[in-house]
């Protein structure tokens, strides 16, 4: 992890493990803690934090 942004986590990995990557990072977000209500965390992705979508 490079930068936490209040709700926002950025990432930096190698072209090549950036699915893996984007991929262990929403299953650990979203399965930290068991809830009434499921924890969404939507994963963008881009040369750039202002370019990831």
């Amino acid at each position: 992890m490079t930068l936490q942004v209040h709700d926002e986590l950025l990432f930096d990995a190698p072209p090549t493990e950036v699915e893996e990557v984007t991929a262990l990072v929403k299953h650990e977000m979203e399965s930290v803690i068991t809830l009434s209500i499921p924890i969404v965390a939507e994963v963008g992705q881009g040369p750039n934090w202002r370019d990831a979508n």
